[in-house]
């Protein structure tokens, strides 16, 4: 098994993790019509980047593949690079994995290229600084917090209708009150009892609110790992 990795030209952006992952499987089909071994046909970013790592990574095959006298003197051994059109995919063994992954990290931004940790965290890291989260976990954070704004614009819209009701209502029993010329401690009742419900109904609203982040939060916990 191989500790994988990827950079890509950083032109390659995307909406959220979907959009990613709809690109990333097309490419990682491996069905352009090049030599995946040559980086000729890269985008220039790229094959600087590739250029550099290959006299400290070599690559297992393709023009600059060590001979047979000299495979394993590399320090941190050699790699397979998958070089495509607008990405190059690495795989290399385990035992260097962090010191590899910090490297390659490290010379994507000196040459101006995005890293996708495809093995560890799974973040897309562009030299900007913008980082994309293509987790599973986080995939699923956005998708409840998608579905948290949704609930709150409706349960938002139903509190309104209600409030604008009401508020309606008061306008018609203050002005009835009014024109039939009540006594005023009827009109003030009124009034006063309408201002009670109001501050009820609003009461009512907040903890509506609360009810809808308490749902999400469960939700959002129950995603969670598990420690231990």
């Amino acid at each position: 098994m191989s500790y994988d990795l990827m950079v890509l030209d950083k032109r390659k952006r995307f909406k959220d993790a979907q959009d990613f992952f709809e690109w990333y499987d097309k490419v990682t089909e491996w069905a352009e019509d090049v030599d995946y071994n040559d980086y000729r046909h890269t985008t220039p970013h790229l094959q600087n980047w590739f250029l550099e790592m290959k006299d400290i990574v070599p690559p297992m095959n393709g023009e600059f593949a060590p001979s047979m006298e000299d495979i394993g003197k590399s320090e941190l051994g050699e790699a397979d690079y998958s070089i495509g059109k607008d990405a190059i995919y690495v795989a290399f063994g385990w035992s260097n994995a962090e010191q590899i992954s910090h490297l390659v990290q490290e010379k994507a931004k000196k040459h101006d290229v995005a890293f996708y940790d495809v093995s560890g965290s799974g973040d897309v890291v562009y030299p900007d600084g913008e980082i994309l989260r293509t987790t599973v976990q986080s995939v699923q954070e956005q998708k409840i917090i998608k579905m948290y704004e949704e609930a709150c614009k409706k349960e938002s819209k139903r509190r309104n209708i209600i409030q604008l009701i009401f508020f309606g209502l008061f306008v018609v029993v203050f002005v009835m009150d009014f024109f039939v010329k009540l006594y005023f401690y009827i009109a003030f009742s009124v009034t006063c009892l309408m201002a009670v419900l109001f501050l009820l109904l609003n009461k009512w609203a907040n903890k509506s609110d609360d009810d809808v982040l308490k749902k999400f939060q469960q939700k959002w916990q129950q995603q969670q790992p598990v420690n231990g």
